[in-house]
């Protein structure tokens, strides 16, 4: 009869952090957004702050909005910026995040979802 007690403490210590790295990503997501996002989409995704509301940013909480928006347009629109179709910037790029930071606020985003 084979001791699978080693086997049972290694998944659960693997879940465990796995479960410890989301949180920390989740925590660092949401220090970037209030750093580098909050500023226009609001610190709850509205974008009802005034710049937000001069650059017609997204309410992030509205399901038909976050239902139009696809994950990787939101990495790129993280990692390139956006501009108007006359060329002007709407959304200054942040090519330094990682692409672990940009997909965590992502998923930033996606938790505004009402």
């Amino acid at each position: 009869m084979k001791n699978t007690t080693p086997i049972k403490i290694l998944t659960l210590a693997s879940l465990f952090a796995a479960t410890a790295c989301w949180t920390a990503a989740a925590a660092d997501a949401s220090a970037l957004w209030a750093k580098d996002c909050a500023m226009c989409h609001g610190k709850d995704g509205k974008g009802d702050t005034k710049a937000g509301q001069m650059l017609h940013a997204p309410d992030f909480t509205d399901a038909k909005t976050q239902a139009k928006l696809k994950d990787d347009t939101m990495l790129k629109a993280i990692k390139e910026g956006i501009k108007d179709k006359d060329g002007r910037l709407k959304m200054k790029a942040f090519p330094n995040l990682s692409d672990e930071e940009a997909k965590a606020l992502v998923q930033h985003v996606r938790s505004f979802k009402k």
